[in-house]
């Protein structure tokens, strides 16, 4: 993510070899360092640790499609 533009999430595709750029998820706020990427049900997901008892998850159903 762009810590100035945190609009926007960015990512390298490998087999296209391209940079494209997708936006951040509904809710997300200025990018922190608890944000972390990972797998779930095969399934991208960006996580957010607000504290010990609360933990945002961002879930991309369909690579590259936003709304998903």
């Amino acid at each position: 993510m762009d810590r100035e533009e945190n609009d926007r999430i960015y990512c390298f595709d490998i087999e296209a070899e391209k940079i494209k750029s997708l936006p951040a998820p509904l809710g997300l706020e200025t990018p922190s360092s608890r944000l972390r990427l990972a797998e779930l049900g095969n399934c991208l997901c960006l996580t957010d640790h607000i504290d010990k008892q609360h933990l945002n998850i961002w879930w991309m159903k369909e690579y590259g499609i936003a709304e998903s």
